[in-house]
């Protein structure tokens, strides 16, 4: 009898030890993360612009265009550059302050203008805009005459003054 209950002792450890050793439940895999795209896209470099996008302006005169440019230095640039243009916050932009030679020709002066005007906006004017102010500030400070035509394939070849 005493045989016995040693078995029976054996047996009960045995099976107690046996049921410490199953193999714990698998977990069930997570799904992978979701991915949110980000509301700030990454930064990159702006490309800077060399040629002029054609305008629906082109094959007006100076003067047809610098009439229109003229609403549109009073709306955007009269705040920095002064009522007229003699410069504020802002550089002159007409008159013998004005140092416009530092672009040298019309094409680099509108290049400046479309990728840092207006100042906390830039590229936010029409291309038709940027034409337009162009042709205000050339014949504003004697770059060219009324009845020169004036489109943006020509630029590169107008020269700014000293």
């Amino acid at each position: 009898m005493r045989h016995v209950k040693l078995v029976l002792i054996c047996v009960v450890a045995l099976l107690l030890i046996a049921g410490c050793a199953t193999p714990a439940p698998t977990a069930t895999p997570l799904p992978p993360p979701t991915v949110v795209p980000s509301a700030v896209p990454p930064k990159t470099a702006l490309p800077q612009p060399t040629a002029v996008p054609p305008t629906k302006t082109s094959g007006s005169t100076v003067g047809q265009l610098a009439n229109l440019g003229q609403a549109v230095f009073t709306r955007s640039c009269v705040r920095c550059h002064g009522d007229k243009g003699q410069g504020g916050s802002g550089s002159a932009l007409i008159g013998t302050q004005a140092q416009l030679s530092r672009y040298t020709n019309a094409l680099g002066l509108l290049d400046k203008m479309r990728t840092t005007m207006p100042r906390g906006a830039p590229g936010s004017l029409s291309a038709e805009e940027y034409l337009q102010l162009l042709a205000f500030l050339l014949q504003q400070n004697n770059v060219l005459q009324a009845n020169a035509p004036l489109d943006s394939s020509g630029l590169a070849s107008i020269v700014l003054p000293k």
